[in-house]
């Protein structure tokens, strides 16, 4: 899945319901990020740690 895919599924109450997309946000603004850069970097940690998850 795309950075991309991921933003525009936040919209949708369905994906990861159990996460809460206020925390996501602020996260990213937390690390002064934007979140299109936070969601980028997520990615790329859980693909790197995907066999051990």
């Amino acid at each position: 899945m795309s950075k991309q895919q991921v933003y525009e599924k936040m919209k949708d109450k369905a994906f990861v319901r159990g996460v809460n997309r206020e925390d996501v946000i602020q996260g990213a603004c937390e690390l002064d990020v934007s979140l299109h850069e936070h969601i980028s970097i997520c990615l790329a940690v859980i693909k790197k740690c995907a066999n051990d998850l």
